[in-house]
């Protein structure tokens, strides 16, 4: 009788680690919410800076640039164990970065009057814009979900 005891005393010592080992775990929503973070940042301030008509527009471009590669970085450093979020995470990175550069291409196409490199990059940044979207509706279905 007391080994019976004693195992079942094991199996729910082992069963209460187990749970709270996986109970102190960041939950789905948690890690969702630091990866939108990221994301609502980088959109907030592509918005402001694409909004802008005043002002120098190769500057803004070139600024756009920095502030994607700064993005980039964070939405890298953001810690998140899901698997699904991480390849969401990757992703935006990639987007980030694409985002980033053609900025810049279009930025220096426009400075050495090379129309069809700014049209080319536009085209590049375009598409990088509807994978966004794309990227924004994913999240967001699997994070409800």
């Amino acid at each position: 009788m007391t080994s019976v005891r004693h195992r079942v005393r094991l199996l729910t010592v082992a069963s209460l680690l187990g749970f709270m080992a996986t109970g102190c775990g960041e939950s789905k929503v948690s890690q969702c919410n630091k990866i939108v973070k990221v994301a609502n940042g980088a959109t907030t301030e592509l918005q402001a800076a694409t909004s802008n008509t005043k002002g120098d527009r190769l500057a803004q471009l070139t600024s756009v640039s920095g502030s994607m590669d700064k993005y980039a970085k964070e939405m890298q450093a953001v810690e998140v164990k899901d698997e699904t979020l991480q390849g969401f995470q990757t992703r935006f990175v990639t987007l980030y970065q694409q985002t980033g550069k053609g900025s810049l291409a279009i930025a220096n196409a426009v400075k050495k009057k090379d129309l069809k490199g700014a049209n080319t990059a536009l085209k590049n940044l375009q598409a990088s814009a509807q994978q966004e979207q794309k990227l924004v509706n994913e999240v967001n279905q699997y994070c409800r979900g």
